[in-house]
This record gives structure tokens, C-alpha cells and sequence, in this order.
């Protein structure tokens, strides 16, 4: 019964604290939108060119591997391991719920060792 409660309290602050998320809203991060116009040029070619990413772009830093900064990646297995591991939840909520579990995981058996509690 502890557990439950526990768990419960755990859902109902991850709910709380990550409402703002969970409803959509989202910060502007100044790296995403930076990342977005680098790979313009990659994923422009590889619009054009039946999906082959180029090797190499000429738009950062006089040139650089097209692969650091939007490579292709096609292995889907561990995407929906990912997703099936985290139970489907929602990110920002995944994270909290996920964090605060390990936490009262590891305060348990750290109670259970003598000495310790």
C-alpha cells in the first residue's frame, strides 16, 4: 500500500509540474531553430535526390560532414523499444515519472541495508 501511494503522489506531481508541456507548449531553444537552418541544405538534397543525404555541406563552418549534422538514421527498432519501455507516456512526463521511480527504487533498498536509514 505504501508503494501505491507513493506512485500515486509521484503521477500527481509529474501532472502538475509538466502540465504546461502535456498541453503543448513548448520553449524556444535557440540550438533547435540554429540546427533547423544547417540541415535545410542536407534535407533540401535529400528531398531531391531519392533520400541520399550528402556527404558533405558547404553552409557551416566553410564546410563540414553532412553526417554531424543531420544524419539518416532508419533504425526504427530502437525507437519503438524506447517507446515501448517507457510505456508510451509522453516525454516531458516520461522523464519525471521515470526519474522519480529509479529515485524511490533506490531509497528503498538503500532503507532495507542496515545502517543506512
Amino acid at each position: 500500500m505504501p508503494h501505491l501511494v507513493a506512485v500515486a503522489s509521484f503521477v500527481i506531481v509529474a501532472v502538475i509540474y509538466c502540465k504546461p508541456a502535456l498541453e503543448g507548449k513548448v520553449l524556444q531553444q535557440s540550438d533547435i531553430i540554429h540546427w533547423k537552418g544547417m540541415a535545410k541544405d542536407i534535407q533540401d538534397y535529400r528531398a531531391t535526390h531519392n533520400g541520399v543525404a550528402p556527404l558533405w555541406t558547404t553552409n557551416m563552418f566553410s564546410g563540414m560532414p553532412g553526417y554531424q549534422i543531420a544524419g539518416n538514421n532508419n533504425n526504427y527498432i530502437s525507437y519503438y523499444a524506447n517507446e515501448i519501455f517507457s510505456f508510451f507516456i509522453p516525454k516531458p512526463f516520461r522523464f519525471f515519472i521515470l526519474a522519480c521511480l529509479g529515485f524511490y527504487f533506490y531509497a528503498s533498498s538503500c532503507a532495507s541495508i542496515p545502517g543506512w536509514a
